[in-house]
């Protein structure tokens, strides 16, 4: 969640924190089959996966990083 710093009011009940040093360009989230958040980055051409918690879990596709003979320029995402 996100609040205001001086009133503390609710911004964003669904607030996550994303490294910029791992996620580039985030389009579109899903929660994926193992229960975490997958998100597309269109400037680093794959799929990261995060934890409920907000946890970096790494590059989830393509299998073995970016290859843009599979991923390019990626907007959306869904299984």
């Amino acid at each position: 969640m996100v609040f205001a710093s001086v009133s503390a009011d609710l911004i964003d009940p669904d607030f996550i924190f994303l490294d910029a040093e791992a996620t580039g360009t985030v389009i579109h989230a899903i929660v994926g089959p193992a229960g975490t958040f997958l998100v597309s980055d269109q400037s680093r051409n794959v799929a990261h996966e995060y934890t409920v918690d907000g946890s970096y879990l790494g590059i989830f596709a393509p299998a073995g990083g970016a290859n843009t003979n599979f991923m390019q320029n990626v907007r959306g995402i869904a299984l």
